[in-house]
This record gives C-alpha cells, sequence and structure tokens, in this order.
C-alpha cells in the first residue's frame, strides 16, 4: 500500500480503495495456481472496457459485497448486472442512490412489541368486586371554586 501510495501520490484511503476494488474486478488465483475469473466478472469487462470510473466500481462493489450474504447467486448476478449498467448510463450521484437502496433492508424493529401486562397494583384478583366508593365523585356536583360559601 506505501507503494502505491507514493509512487502515484495518493492518500492511504484511496490506494486501500484501489486494492479493494482490484480484488474484485481482476483475475484471481486458485489454490493450485490456476487462474480464477474476477468476484465480479461483468463489473470488471466494464472497468476493463473503461465503460464506468473505478469510483463507481467501487460503489458498486460495496453494495454487492453488501448483499451478497442475504441472496442467491442468481439475484446477486441480476443485482450485478442492474447496477453496472446503472453507472454506465447514469451520472455517479444516481449510482449511490440505487446502490445504497439495493438489497435487503435492515428494519430497526426486529420483532413487535409485546403487550404491555397490566401492574400488580392496578390488578384486582378477579373473583373481587370492583371498589365503588371510589366512583362516588361522578354523582356529586364539583365545588363552586369562583365564589367562596357565605357563612351559615
Amino acid at each position: 500500500m506505501e507503494l502505491l501510495r507514493d509512487r502515484l501520490r495518493i492518500s492511504s484511503a484511496e490506494a486501500r480503495r484501489r486494492i479493494g476494488l482490484a480484488d474484485a474486478v481482476l483475475p484471481r488465483t486458485g489454490f493450485g495456481g490456476q487462474q480464477l475469473p474476477p468476484r465480479y466478472e461483468e463489473l470488471a469487462a466494464a472497468v476493463d472496457t473503461a465503460q464506468i470510473s473505478s469510483r463507481a466500481a467501487t460503489t458498486i462493489t460495496l453494495a454487492m459485497d453488501r448483499a451478497r450474504h442475504f441472496t442467491t447467486p442468481d439475484h446477486t448476478a441480476a443485482m450485478e448486472h442492474d447496477l453496472t449498467l446503472a453507472a454506465v448510463e447514469n451520472d455517479a450521484d444516481f449510482l449511490t442512490r440505487v446502490a445504497t437502496n439495493t438489497g435487503p433492508r435492515r428494519s430497526t424493529r426486529t420483532e413487535p412489541n409485546p403487550p404491555k401486562r397490566p401492574s400488580a397494583k392496578s390488578r384486582a384478583p378477579s373473583s373481587a368486586a370492583p371498589n365503588t366508593a371510589c366512583s362516588t365523585w361522578k354523582s356529586s356536583p364539583p365545588p363552586n371554586s369562583s365564589k367562596p360559601s357565605p357563612p351559615s
């Protein structure tokens, strides 16, 4: 990474981004030394022919890496195709919006809230009759607070 940084005069973050992109779009080497295709072949072809920028390719690889753990290989291939096509036909801002809205949705709530149980203080035994002494205030008129009552 230091070699890239010094030779190209780029930041270390940019060097890491380019190395991560190379891992996704360049051919790989297997354990036996055999040549393997790039992780994202269609994206690699678009980058190789300079149809999309390296920034757009990074946006796509990040979206693909987030989604590949939650999708099937067929869905991942379709997603790669759609995002690559969006990068070729549109600007980087549009691609970023599409890439962040693609893939599985994460909800902040995983389960519905359980129903609230009444507290022990407010619960009465089922065999007990309701207390009617505290409900008498409803039948008597409220005191007149605006005028003091005359002495009797």
